[in-house]
């Protein structure tokens, strides 16, 4: 009998224990901890009664979707929720979606298109949830011109520490729970549904590339551009050059002689992404530098640096991250956040225009030490030149780390508001805030 018996019979789900296979990692491969059992809930009262049953037990509980993570954020010694089947989807009047935190982007994104609707933004990770998205940030190619996930959400239901299932928005009711919830790591509060805007669908883009390595240059001729709809930044680190892609509606006008169209661009964009970690990974299978691709370890993190200190941030870190084998591309965009509210713990510092570098690495064994420096001395300078790094990927779990990323100020609010949605420690992954 499972020691975990008394929760399995309060449960409309089930309880698994010992912990099946699989749930051990994340997508990085870094960590392995063994959860004490993993709770597959079949609605949100079964997250309810798992809150509380760890509460009363001095346990911990930690969300997992699908852990597409790389830095152990989804993985715990103590009780494990995993979230996949929350996954209801709702309209909520014509410019509403309701969705449970388990579903998938890749499957809303085709749900709505079947009702004629798209999100304004989506990940291009078709896999990830939207709960755990939601609790770190959320970025795509549209983001330059309607800003990030997060920013679409209108209100959220989620679990506190005690167990109480509570509706918040932004302007209340729980308007602090609300912002802190969104971006916070699962500190707070576990969301369970969120209420996302969407729009009519127009999923034909036609794509040009622009031309040009003075991408602050680059930037203010996409945002002068009225007609475009998605933006992508890629670093070539064998040729050592910048490509700009560029889309607009092709309902927009004919396309020109430059442009060519993608019927769904953000279909387009979840393959390519699915693809491009197994590639590399077989490419070093291929090389000597792999045994088997189970072997390979993905270390990767974002990093959000104001326009001005772009370029020297890049000029940096370029040398420490220049191995076609292990980082053949650095992703990005530009991002002009505006005068809209945005979370306290949001990856976007305190900038009217942002730039973006994506360093996602699959990394053979050996080698994984002297990339966690690399990527931590990316970190401390990214900070040193005002930006922030993006918490969904590899970063130093270091209360000195969290205070030079937010500032002191927002760090003690954080703990401050955790304390009161979860004055026993019950949720998320401990965080030395």
């Amino acid at each position: 009998m499972t020691p975990h018996q008394p929760l399995a019979r309060l449960l409309a789900g089930k309880l698994v224990d010992p912990a099946p296979e699989g749930c051990q990692r994340d997508f990085g491969r870094l960590h392995c901890r063994e959860p004490q059992a993993v709770v597959f809930p079949a609605g949100v009262a079964d997250v309810q009664e798992t809150v509380r049953y760890a509460l009363a037990g001095g346990l911990a509980v930690v969300a997992r979707g699908n852990g597409c993570s790389s830095n152990g954020q989804s993985l715990t010694d103590s009780l494990q929720l995993d979230t996949t089947a929350l996954d209801r989807i709702e309209l909520v009047g014509a410019a509403t979606v309701r969705v449970e935190s388990g579903v998938r982007w890749g499957t809303l994104h085709r749900w709505l298109h079947e009702h004629g609707l798209a999100l304004p933004v989506v990940t291009s990770n078709e896999h990830a949830t939207v709960g755990g998205t939601l609790s770190v940030g959320g970025f795509g190619p549209t983001s330059p011109f309607v800003g990030s996930v997060v920013d679409q959400v209108t209100a959220l239901d989620v679990v506190t520490g005690d167990g109480t299932l509570v509706h918040a928005t932004a302007d209340g009711p729980h308007p602090e729970l609300f912002w802190y919830a969104l971006c916070g790591l699962g500190q707070v509060a576990l969301i369970v549904r969120a209420d996302l805007r969407v729009v009519p669908a127009e999923p034909a883009v036609l794509v040009r590339r622009l031309g040009g390595d003075d991408l602050a240059t680059v930037a203010g001729q996409v945002w002068d551009d009225e007609r475009l709809r998605v933006c992508r930044t890629v670093y070539s680190t064998a040729a050592r050059r910048w490509k700009v892609e560029v889309g607009r509606a092709a309902s927009d006008a004919p396309a020109g002689p430059d442009e060519s169209l993608v019927a769904d661009y953000h279909q387009r964009l979840f393959e390519a992404e699915a693809g491009f970690s197994v590639g590399i990974a077989r490419a070093q299978v291929a090389a000597g530098l792999l045994a088997d691709d189970a072997e390979a370890r993905r270390l990767w993190s974002d990093f959000f640096l104001p326009m001005e200190n772009a370029d020297a941030f890049f000029a940096g870190v370029r040398d420490r991250f220049a191995d076609p084998a292990v980082i053949p591309v650095v992703n990005g965009t530009f991002l002009r956040p505006g005068a809209r509210p945005r979370p306290p713990l949001s990856p976007l510092p305190a900038a009217d225009r942002v730039r973006t570098f994506g360093f996602y690495c699959i990394v053979p064994p050996d080698r994984v030490d002297a990339y966690r420096e690399h990527f931590d001395a990316a970190g401390a300078l990214c900070h040193d030149l005002g930006g922030r790094v993006y918490l969904h990927g590899y970063h130093r779990v270091e209360r000195d780390f969290y205070r030079a990323q937010f500032g002191a100020s927002t760090v003690d609010r954080w703990r401050e508001v955790k304390r009161r949605y979860d004055p026993g420690t019950v949720l998320g992954p401990r965080l030395p805030i």
